[in-house]
């Protein structure tokens, strides 16, 4: 039997839940030739993933973005800082212009490295204006990818000044 797109995004919100840890997990060696990137836990891999598969049944239904219910669900996984860089893939579900009403919640947890530049893009892509203050200070990032999305973003939200970058 064929699920709709719904059930099967209900069905692996249930299992994101239950693949998140109660508990923070220690922090993992670095990955072999990035000393500043850490192995991922099991437990981020499986909800990265889960985030991907809901990422493409949504692409499947894309009228699911106005969906209010189903967004507060994916913010409440993204706040759980227990799910580590696993919530990447669910910060990307904002990525959207009808999901514009989630900026502002999203902008608030731009403190968190674990998902900062995802945070970033998902304010680009929904072109939400006004957190070039919280923005800026990526622009001297050392992760390559984060200070281009920060440049982007301070770009697009003319209103800001864009401060002067350090050399990398």
């Amino acid at each position: 039997m064929n699920s709709s797109p719904q059930s099967k995004i209900e069905a692996l919100l249930t299992e994101a839940r239950l693949v998140v840890p109660t508990d923070f997990s220690s922090p993992l060696p670095p990955i072999d030739g990035f000393r500043n990137v850490a192995q991922w836990h099991q437990f981020e891999l499986a909800l990265w993933s889960i985030g991907e598969q809901i990422r493409q049944a949504i692409n499947s239904q894309p009228q699911l973005r106005s969906d209010d219910a189903l967004y507060a669900e994916f913010l409440s996984i993204v706040h759980n800082r227990h799910g580590m860089r696993g919530r990447q893939s669910f910060v990307l579900l904002f990525a959207y212009r009808p999901c514009l009403a989630w900026a502002r919640d999203l902008a608030s947890l731009i403190p968190d490295s674990d998902i900062d530049g995802q945070i970033i893009s998902a304010l680009y892509k929904m072109r939400a204006s006004g957190f070039s203050r919280l923005v800026a200070p990526f622009i001297s990032s050392e992760a390559t990818w984060i200070r281009k999305e920060a440049r982007r973003y301070l770009s697009f939200d003319l209103d800001a000044p864009i401060p002067h970058e350090r050399s990398v």
